[in-house]
């Protein structure tokens, strides 16, 4: 599933799932072989890559959906720089939701967003602004933010 989310995250081809897991065992990661079921069967296909992501987009709108329903959200936000010294926005959201009668916290990974114009305040606002419009998430119940060892503080 890491392969996939690369391979969507940088918008490559499905068409190279199957190299690509040549490559990660190559480089150890014998546990991939378990993808080959026997010989005419795999996982590596690129029609196995759209079925993945298919199931992703199922995930991510039920997240979506959930944090919708809650009566508030927040969100946690962290500006980690690569290892290319490129700075990056993470994004969970924290909310609310039923559980068994019980109202209970959730918290779920929402995105990674690059800043390609830097971490200032006005670019970090900008991308979870986008982030939250783009995946149709109701602003209107948003209380709150919470940084994690952030150098610039958004009001």
């Amino acid at each position: 599933m890491k392969n996939v989310t690369f391979m969507a995250a940088h918008d490559l081809p499905n068409s190279i799932m199957a190299d690509l897991i040549d490559l990660c065992k190559e480089q150890g990661a014998s546990h991939l072989k378990a993808l080959q079921c026997d010989d005419h069967t795999t996982y590596q296909h690129n029609t196995s890559v759209a079925e993945f992501q298919q199931a992703t987009e199922v995930i991510t709108d039920e997240l979506i959906n959930a944090v919708n329903m809650s009566p508030y959200f927040s969100v946690t936000l962290d500006e980690p720089t690569d290892i290319s010294v490129k700075q990056n926005l993470i994004v969970y959201t924290v909310y609310f939701a039923q559980e068994k009668g019980k109202m209970v916290q959730k918290s779920n990974f929402l995105g990674l967003v690059h800043l390609d114009h830097g971490a200032t305040a006005q670019n970090i606002f900008d991308a979870l602004i986008d982030i939250l419009t783009k995946r149709g998430i109701d602003c209107s119940i948003y209380v709150k933010q919470c940084f994690v060892d952030c150098t610039v503080t958004v009001m």
